[in-house]
């Protein structure tokens, strides 16, 4: 493992979604650097970047990626697809699913759709708002964009089944997963992951956070989700801007 992030994440219960709080935002930090550059697809810019949104995303999404293998054992990497977390140096941002990985592809198959928000504030505005929330991104998966729809980015990931993975015998269950609607879709399972810093100007972020998760899950099953298929993590870091940028600075030139 690249990265031991249990070390910096202490895990708390708060009600409906699961809270990881970065207790060293320097360590994580590091641990993040390294993690980008024992990343084989990785191509490690020369001079340093700035960080702007789709920078931040890609990152953003980086580390939950890391976190989903390494720390949460949600998925193995080796059966993901996260087109921004593979190349997150690029200057934008694939607008589709965050991950897409299959769960215990010799068992029974299951899929699972990672959809991530980061904010350099509270964030709780990204959970269930209108507006390029989770709520969204979920809300989209059967409806809305060409792009953000799940039998699109599933569509893709077929032919990587058969001509990178060697398994071709998985397009037919793959396909027969993604239903017509939720209640159709079963053996689909979602988790929405926010990472966001710990402000304090915003003393009740944590409060509004929870609510607003529980709204997110009350909108997912009014749509036909049932909560054993919904997952709601959220990272407090003390400075989730601070943790990138020293990230970045370290991946370009080195540590201080």
């Amino acid at each position: 493992m690249v990265g031991k992030f249990g070390e910096i994440l202490k895990g708390k219960p708060s009600g409906s979604l699961q809270l990881e709080v970065v207790e060293d935002n320097v360590r994580a930090a590091q641990l993040l650097a390294n993690a980008l550059k024992n990343h084989p697809s990785s191509e490690i810019p020369t001079n340093l970047p700035g960080l702007d949104n789709a920078l931040q995303g890609n990152l953003s999404e980086f580390l939950a990626w890391e976190l989903g293998e390494q720390h949460w054992l949600l998925f193995d990497r080796a059966w993901s697809w996260a087109p921004n977390a593979e190349n997150p140096w690029r200057n934008s941002s694939d607008p589709g699913i965050d991950i897409l990985a299959i769960l215990t592809p010799d068992a029974e198959l299951k899929l699972l759709v990672f959809e991530v928000k980061s904010s350099i504030g509270d964030g709780v505005a990204l959970i269930a708002g209108v507006k390029s929330s989770l709520r969204t991104d979920f809300e989209s998966l059967f409806r809305g964009a060409v792009q953000g729809r799940l039998a699109c980015r599933v569509g893709r990931v077929l032919s990587s089944l058969k001509y990178h993975k060697g398994r071709a015998d998985l397009i037919p269950v793959v396909k027969d997963i993604v239903g017509k609607n939720p209640a159709s879709s079963p053996k689909i399972s979602l988790v929405g992951l926010l990472i966001c810093s710990q402000l304090k100007s915003a003393p009740n972020a944590s409060e509004r956070r929870q609510q607003a998760f529980e709204e997110l899950s009350r909108l997912l099953r009014a749509d036909g989700w049932v909560a054993q298929q919904v997952m709601l993590r959220c990272i407090e870091t003390p400075s989730f801007s601070a943790l990138l940028k020293q990230a970045i600075s370290e991946v370009v030139n080195g540590p201080k």
